[in-house]
């Protein structure tokens, strides 16, 4: 255990690997992290789009700029389309390069505007008429009308265009007149047979349009429909109240309100109520999927779903696409570079492996070297209020843990050096944790290499002897490989380095009288029993004899139950106010003299510390029974959205509060 015995640097850090990664990883300077800042910067883009529109300057190179980035923007996707579409040399439209930019995102967004520009290109173009003009017109709608005409939320606009195209078609004969109903009829009856956000007023469309056509047919074909539709009218509704509230968000903040729709919707659609054929289904909640991406844009958690579900289905191109783009877009996400990882590992891949791993740490590094001094009354803000969003200690435990994943998975897939070299620059890491020292000696312990397991150990207590999570994570590993002289020896020279940090030594005395009573002989055991009582002197020997029958396993004690009568696991708040109340009356009984108090009992279990007041927990507010059986019975919300306002919430407070039950 001598700082002699502790090499600063072992031969073998130096080894290189099958696939070597620099000894200085490359560091992101301010600037270029201001520059992604900036480019992720959703209203600033929209300002710059909006001046280079307003100058007629470098147009082309800021939508494409912009769109390298948001590549699922379907509205900017429009704006840039319909720009080109103005912009004629010599008269004539650019089709080339329109219908390139169609390519490059029609299929690959589910954005009903950007749809609805597409048929009005292949309208233009074809606006000489003829039979094989409108032929490619209406095979256009039909195009869209697969891919887009589920849309619950927009898709009405859709199925208005087409039925309009219909409308002004002026046919030239009896034929063409009877195509153009058949038609129509079929395009009205697909649009009722999908769940809509204005399925009412088309059923109402559909109902007019079959009166006005054929008054003998009009029942039997209203008639024919209507079941199906009665079927689909309560789901319609079930999807209204799912996605009524769900809007697009282009903040970088997490909006636990819309991920939960987004859930509900995609479980709605797994379900499949509307009894469609496996493959109609799938393609609905697909659709949802993409959708959440594009509504939530800046929340990993929609595009990591997504992308599991798309391994899932086995399209593992489209996959690793849209994975990509999630990260573009959310470039310090843990989860989605985990994902990225781990397909790579199923490549075998190491390289890329480390690659994507290495992104995420010069970002990371890039956020914690940019918290200077400066950020030290915020960090300190923080740290009390509990948040820590911003703090600089956060940053550092973040690069440090995608350090101890990326050796983990090295070992996985690689040799231990690999691993050694990925350790050998985490240690260069000016904010490295001792989780890295803790995870690579654990890696070594379990690749045979016990000697510099502990070493690794004992040059992480050089750095971090005064944490106790550490010290705690040093005694599971020596207890684990049955080396109690060197356990002892950490704890006595963690015990001086805690002397003035009375809740660390407390925590750590109760680990020391755990491992004693497991490990040691009745004389030590007596012997820290009698250092424990002169350190914390509040503390009895009772106490102590209850910690020892703490079980290792959960919060259970035996003593608790059969020696203090309280439930053996915690102590409810109701019977914290019995045993008060009851410590009260046996006060009033003693008559030895006034202000006496029974000692209580110390709650080990949950963290006390002598000497330090546990900060009061507030009471939950508690609705009584009454009040939700009132709440059962009242109608549901959405049932008055259309109504007028029946409803007075201050009369109904003033009627419950002069009640008299």
């Amino acid at each position: 255990m001598s700082e002699a015995a502790v090499p600063q640097k072992r031969k073998h850090d130096d080894d290189s690997s099958s696939t070597p990664i620099p000894e200085v990883l490359p560091q992101q300077t301010g600037d270029e992290l201001e520059q992604m800042e900036t480019n992720l910067n959703y209203n600033k883009w929209m300002k710059k789009i909006d001046n280079a529109l307003q100058k007629n300057e470098n147009v082309n190179e800021t939508f494409e700029s912009y769109l390298r980035i948001f590549k699922n923007d379907g509205k900017i996707w429009t704006k840039y389309i319909e720009h080109e579409m103005e912009q004629k040399e010599g008269g004539e439209l650019d089709k080339k390069k329109i219908e390139k930019l169609f390519s490059q995102s029609l299929t690959k967004i589910y954005d009903v505007g950007l749809w609805r520009l597409y048929l009005k290109y292949v309208q233009k173009i074809n606006a000489d008429g003829g039979e094989m003009a409108r032929s490619i017109v209406l095979k256009a709608f039909n195009f869209a009308a697969d891919n887009v005409g589920i849309d619950f939320l927009e898709s009405q606009d859709l199925w208005n265009d087409y039925i309009r195209y219909l409308n002004e078609w002026q046919p030239s004969n009896a034929n063409e007149a009877e195509t153009r109903i058949d038609l129509t009829r079929q395009v009205m009856t697909r649009m009722i047979q999908v769940p809509s956000l204005r399925l009412e007023d088309d059923w109402k469309l559909f109902i007019s349009f079959e009166n006005d056509t054929d008054q003998a047919k009009a029942r039997k074909n209203i008639n024919d429909q209507s079941p199906d539709f009665m079927k689909l009218r309560p789901l319609s509704q079930e999807l209204y109240v799912i996605t009524k509230t769900l809007k697009e968000s282009n903040k970088r903040r997490h909006s636990k309100r819309q991920l939960d729709r987004f859930a509900k919707w995609i479980r709605w659609e797994a379900a499949n109520k509307l009894s469609l054929p496996d493959e109609k289904a799938k393609e609905r909640v697909n659709y949802v999927y993409r959708v959440s991406t594009q509504f939530q844009r800046f929340q990993p958690e929609v595009w990591y779903n997504y992308v599991s579900y798309l391994f899932n289905e086995k399209q593992s191109e489209l996959a690793l696409e849209t994975l990509q783009n999630g990260l573009i877009l959310n470039p310090e996400s843990l989860s989605l570079t985990y994902q990225l990882a781990n397909y790579y590992e199923g490549q075998s891949d190491l390289a890329k492996v480390k690659e994507t791993w290495l992104q995420l740490i010069r970002y990371l590094t890039a956020e914690y070297t940019k918290k200077g001094p400066e950020k030290e009354k915020a960090k300190d803000k923080a740290k009390e209020t509990g948040t820590g969003i911003d703090s600089k200690k956060n940053f550092a435990r973040a690069v440090s843990t995608c350090y101890s994943l990326l050796m983990r998975q090295a070992k996985r897939m690689g040799t231990i050096k690999d691993v050694r070299s990925i350790f050998s620059m985490a240690r260069k890491f000016k904010g490295v944790t001792w989780q890295v020292y803790a995870d690579y000696s654990l890696i070594e312990y379990q690749s045979n290499d016990v000697r510099v397991a502990i070493r690794s150990f004992e040059l992480a207590m050089r750095h971090f002897g005064k944490e106790y999570d550490f010290i705690s994570a040093y005694l599971d590993f020596l207890i684990s490989i049955k080396d109690m002289t060197n356990c002892k020896k950490v704890i006595e020279l963690a015990l001086q380095n805690f002397k003035d940090d009375n809740q660390s030594s407390f925590k750590l005395f109760k680990r020391y009288l755990k491992i004693e009573l497991g490990f040691g002989d009745t004389n030590s055991i007596k012997a820290l029993e009698r250092r424990f009582i002169g350190r914390f002197p509040e503390t009895t020997p009772f106490d102590l004899t209850v910690l020892g029958f703490q079980s290792d396993f959960d919060s259970f004690n035996v003593a608790r139950m059969t020696d203090q009568y309280i439930e053996p696991y915690e102590v409810t708040r109701q019977q914290k106010s019995k045993i008060t109340k009851e410590d009260e009356d046996d006060n009033e009984d003693y008559d030895g003299g006034e202000g006496f108090d029974l000692p209580k009992p110390l709650n080990f279990d949950q963290g006390f510390v002598p000497g330090f007041e546990p900060e009061k927990k507030k009471e939950p507010f508690i609705v009584r029974d009454e009040m939700y059986n009132l709440l059962r019975v009242l109608p549901k919300a959405e049932y008055y959205e259309d109504k007028p306002k029946l409803f007075d919430s201050k009369k109904t407070a003033e009627f419950f509060s002069n009640l008299d039950i």
